[in-house]
């Protein structure tokens, strides 16, 4: 009896401690999508930029809204969106340990032509303090990288 009560207080130390550890993802965010497969040929290489607000509700889920700020093309031409006609996304997810804390966005996007969805499957690396991963969306059936970050490394 006496190791199942040793082993049950590890256990309930170890779940402690990673809760201690629980990165912040309330805030402002600055995120980038790289392309790397798309079925609509010029949006491979396609890099997306935007700026997000994240807070956590009162069950644990993770909610916000975020707004595309640039884009540049493969070819090596950009747009940047003007304040007042951003595309803005609703965003909503959950934040959960497995073997590392993760984080799964979904977003509906409302852009210029239709609404389109994201997923975005993210791991968080402590050392820089950001979020990697890979992202889908319906918009050309596209599949790449993300990288969610604090700083405006995008000068967005």
């Amino acid at each position: 009896m006496d190791i199942l009560s040793m082993l049950f207080g590890a256990l309930r130390s170890l779940f402690a401690v990673r809760n201690l550890w629980r990165p912040d993802i309330e805030g402002h965010w600055y995120l980038e999508t790289h392309t790397s497969t798309s079925d609509f040929n010029p949006y491979k290489g396609l890099r997306l930029q935007y700026q997000a607000q994240i807070f956590v509700d009162g069950s644990g889920g993770v909610k916000g809204s975020a707004e595309k700020c640039r884009e540049l093309r493969a070819d090596g031409t950009s747009h940047f969106f003007r304040h007042e006609v951003r595309p803005t996304s609703e965003l909503q997810g959950a934040l959960h340990w497995r073997f590392g804390w993760r984080l799964t966005i979904y977003s509906l996007d409302t852009g210029h032509q239709r609404q389109t969805r994201a997923t975005y499957l993210l791991k968080f690396d402590r050392a820089k303090d950001q979020w990697k991963g890979s992202f889908s969306t319906t918009a050309g059936n596209c599949r790449g990288t993300a990288r969610w970050k604090r700083d405006d490394f995008l000068n967005c």
